[in-house]
């Protein structure tokens, strides 16, 4: 019940969390590792937000057209 970046439960700062840590870093992770695609994130559960044990992203990917 511990995000290494957000810290304990606290469902005020979870939407800044995820737009200004989360989000980010992981589309950049993950173009990193394939830059012919595009992604778009959205946090299902957020270990910050209610508690849970665990985060879980829905990623959506789109090819880039070059």
């Amino acid at each position: 019940k511990f995000c290494p970046i957000g810290g304990t439960s606290n469902p005020t700062n979870a939407k800044t969390i995820q737009d200004s840590i989360c989000f980010p870093y992981t589309r950049s992770f993950l173009t990193g590792l394939f830059p012919e695609f595009q992604f778009e994130t959205e946090i299902k559960e957020c270990i910050v937000d209610n508690s849970n044990s665990h985060c879980k992203y829905e990623l959506k990917v789109k090819k880039n057209s070059y």
